[in-house]
């Protein structure tokens, strides 16, 4: 199995360590409902950290999972649509005073995931390095 350390995918890291609090898990490996395996997710990440016309994304994955962590309310229905033939979708999110835009490109089941949460069906309690970490274990 791929291994991903979260660190690397940052060239300078200030992120904190938080507690893993999630489940069920947003793997599929062990839990039917979940939206995409620890294997996808370390692939799609490690494919993006190789590129770095692509690099952006892991922030903005990163920006996402903080934010959904925090219990965030969106400012918009999310708005799915294909830009140079990948599936995106343009959320808008609030940070403090500011309105950011967040693209996030699709892989396994990243749509369905921010529609249910979008849709107030799943609460996500762990950020992008929680789930870096657990894909590792």
């Amino acid at each position: 199995m791929t291994k991903i350390n979260f660190t690397e995918l940052f060239v300078s890291s200030n992120s904190e360590k938080a507690v893993d609090t999630a489940k069920p898990s947003l793997f599929n490996d062990e839990n039917p409902n979940g939206y995409f395996s620890r294997e996808e997710l370390a692939n799609h990440l490690l494919s993006l950290k190789r590129d770095r016309k692509k690099q952006w994304q892991i922030h903005h994955l990163d920006l996402l999972f903080k934010f959904f962590k925090s219990k965030g309310t969106l400012t918009r229905f999310p708005q799915h649509t294909i830009e140079d033939g990948e599936d995106v979708t343009w959320i808008s999110i609030r940070i403090g005073k500011v309105v950011k835009p967040v693209k996030i490109i699709h892989f396994s089941g990243m749509k369905q995931l921010i529609d249910d949460y979008a849709s107030g069906v799943i609460k996500i309690n762990q950020t992008l390095e929680e789930l870096c970490d657990e894909a590792n274990s």
